[in-house]
Order: structure tokens, then C-alpha cells, then sequence
């Protein structure tokens, strides 16, 4: 019988939390002069699927599976009314999982166990990766405030050493061709191999 009295109210105070909310500073406005403001974000991607130069989108080798989830946290700061700079700090997980594969068959006068040489020759390209991201510098210029606003963004983005996942290649090595004998061109056969 609570939850019946619950619900009915719930549409209204949503309307009462937005209906007294303040105004709020984002762009394109730019903040006023001595003006601070603390902001923090969260972004989650999955994906089992990428897309290449040549083609369609296509599932990730193995089963693989992409799982990314980054953090922020920024401060933005008034200059003057009209300048504002903007400084933002991400911090990255990163977790490709694929199953593992063995790429060599056991040799013939190898002394090990089937089930020995197997679990040693595993290759297992799944990775799990976290650290600090890009780091995100913007100067915000407001040429307008009304009757609309107009801003220009000049924004910088520096390396902080993030490490990728490594496992595939983005880019095949050169003289190296990711379509299968049978599936290249007449150019691409006479110039290229298959890595």
C-alpha cells in the first residue's frame, strides 16, 4: 500500500527539482570573471565489432570483446567575462577479451604431455589496461551572450603516456594484405602478400 502512494508523488517532485533548479553555466556561455566550476563525467563503451579501411564493420577476431570505461574530472575557470579556460583530466580502463588460440602443432619428438605443450603455447591476446588519459586543454572565447550565444573553443589534446592494449594490429605490416589469396584484386596479388 506504500508504493501506491509513493508513485503519484514521484512526477511531482521531479517537476518541483527542475521547476527550482538554478541556471546553469555551460557552453556555449562563458563563465563570469572569478567564476570556478568542478565537473567530473563518466563514459562507458562496449564493442564485438570494428570497422576497417576496406569495408564493413566485422566482429572482432576470436570473440573479442571491447569494454572501455574513463572517468573525468575538469575545472573550469573564468578570466575575464568573456574568457574561460577549461582543463580536464581523464583517467581510462581498458579490457579486450578474446578467446585464446595455439598456433603450433606439437612437434613430433617433443617430450612434453599434449596437455603440457598446449598450455604453454597458448596465445592469449585478451589485455587489461588503466591509467591516466589524454589531457584536455581549452581556452573558450563568448562573442555573444544574447539574444543567443556564440562561442569559439580552441581545445588541446597532450598524450600522458596512456598505454594501448596491444594484441591486433591496426594496420597490416607494409607489403602485407588482411584479405584471404582468394579474396584479392589483380593489383593487390601482383603487389602484395599475405601476412
Amino acid at each position: 500500500m506504500s508504493s501506491l502512494f509513493v508513485r503519484p508523488r514521484l512526477p511531482w517532485v521531479l517537476l518541483f527539482v527542475l521547476g527550482t533548479a538554478t541556471t546553469a553555466e555551460a557552453s556555449p556561455w562563458t563563465l563570469r570573471e572569478g567564476q570556478l566550476v568542478l565537473s567530473a563525467g563518466f563514459n562507458h563503451q562496449i564493442a564485438s565489432q570494428e570497422f576497417l579501411d576496406d569495408g564493413p564493420a566485422q566482429n572482432f577476431p576470436l570473440n573479442g570483446y571491447l569494454n572501455a570505461s574513463s572517468f573525468s574530472i575538469g575545472l573550469r575557470a573564468g578570466f575575464t567575462d568573456n574568457i574561460e579556460f577549461e582543463a580536464v583530466l581523464p583517467i581510462t580502463v581498458v579490457n579486450y577479451q578474446a578467446d585464446p588460440v595455439i598456433l603450433l602443432d606439437q612437434p613430433a619428438g617433443s617430450t612434453q604431455t599434449a596437455l603440457d605443450y598446449f598450455q604453454r603455447n597458448v596465445l592469449d591476446l585478451s589485455r587489461s589496461v588503466s591509467g591516466v588519459s589524454d589531457f584536455i586543454f581549452a581556452v573558450r572565447y563568448g562573442w555573444l551572450r544574447t539574444p543567443f550565444a556564440l562561442a569559439t573553443e580552441l581545445r588541446i589534446k597532450a598524450p600522458t603516456g596512456y598505454e594501448r592494449p596491444a594484441g591486433r594490429p591496426r594496420r597490416p605490416p607494409a607489403g602485407c594484405s588482411r584479405r584471404p589469396a582468394g579474396q584479392r584484386s589483380r593489383f593487390e596479388k601482383r603487389s602484395r602478400r599475405a601476412c
